[in-house]
């Protein structure tokens, strides 16, 4: 990416499609996300392609990748893009063959996935179940 500032290159939506699928599918998640900000900053539509090359990189890690999917999920929803049969199939395969990481984090994509309400419920409930109990 370097190179092509350097050569004063601007890159179109299909380069940043293909960097995107190429840092994604190489295992640079953070890359990837931080090309995907690059296009924001540049004015590209995010759309469902985008998502589903980031969700295609997700799978690349076979640790934590499935909870890095849900949060790319929750992001597509959230900004009303329609996924498609293949982001569904990727998402299927993400669950198949990815963990969820850290039992610590699993917790946040749970409180995540639900509405706000039940999501500050859930949270009282937690925060008194972390309390030490008075005898």
């Amino acid at each position: 990416m370097n190179e092509l500032r350097e050569k004063h290159i601007n890159p179109n939506r299909v380069v940043y499609h293909s960097m995107i699928q190429a840092f994604g599918r190489c295992g640079d998640l953070k890359t990837a996300f931080n090309l995907v900000d690059e296009m924001k900053e540049q004015k590209f539509s995010i759309d469902s392609d985008v998502f589903n090359f980031i969700i295609q990189g997700c799978i690349s890690d076979k640790e934590n990748g499935f909870r890095h999917a849900l949060i790319v999920w929750r992001n597509m929803r959230r900004k009303k893009i329609i996924p498609e049969i293949y982001t569904y199939n990727l998402m299927l395969r993400c669950a198949n063959e990815c963990g969820l990481g850290s039992m610590e984090h699993v917790q946040d994509i749970l409180l995540e996935s639900v509405s706000k309400v039940e999501r500050e419920k859930m949270i009282r409930r937690i925060e008194a179940g972390k309390k030490p109990s008075s005898s």
